[in-house]
């Protein structure tokens, strides 16, 4: 991801076991660890204060809306888009909750054999007002990495 700087802020949305966020609390300020399955926040909440990673902030999301915090500076969401029922509902609540200046990142599957295809995603993501700058189906076997930002 561009912009690992030290004093950044990013949330890790679709968070799971904190698998990402843990790794990505090395590298910034603050993590936000969301998660809308609440098994899943108490397994963060119980992992993280068992680590004593003190900038990992776990919270509840919902499956219709990111619940983000209100300045972050990176939006992650890994392994997760496919996965969002509400996709249109979800990605309008994205869009009100991030500045022009927040990136928001999608690793996902890259099959033909998921019905949430990379150019499924791009067209939801640009009807939702996000542009698409950046694009790539090499990097990481398997998978796509998307990076958008609001238009």
């Amino acid at each position: 991801m561009s912009g690992l700087k030290p004093g950044i802020t990013i949330a890790d949305v679709g968070a799971g076991t904190g698998y990402f966020s843990n790794l990505l609390a090395e590298h910034a300020a603050t993590v936000y660890a969301l998660d809308s399955e609440p098994n899943m926040v108490r397994y963060m909440e119980k992992r993280f204060s068992d680590e004593q990673k003190n900038n990992v902030v776990v919270g509840l999301s919902k499956v219709d809306n990111p619940c983000l915090p209100e300045q972050v500076d990176i939006v992650f969401l890994a392994n997760v888009y496919r996965f969002i029922q509400q996709r249109d509902c979800f990605l309008s609540q994205l869009f009100q909750q991030i500045d022009q200046n927040t990136e928001v990142v999608i690793v996902d599957l890259d099959s033909e054999q998921i019905e949430v295809t990379v150019d499924v995603v791009m067209r939801e993501v640009e009807r939702a007002g996000f542009s698409v700058h950046f694009c790539n189906r090499d990097k990481c076997p398997s998978h796509y990495i998307l990076k958008l930002r609001k238009t």
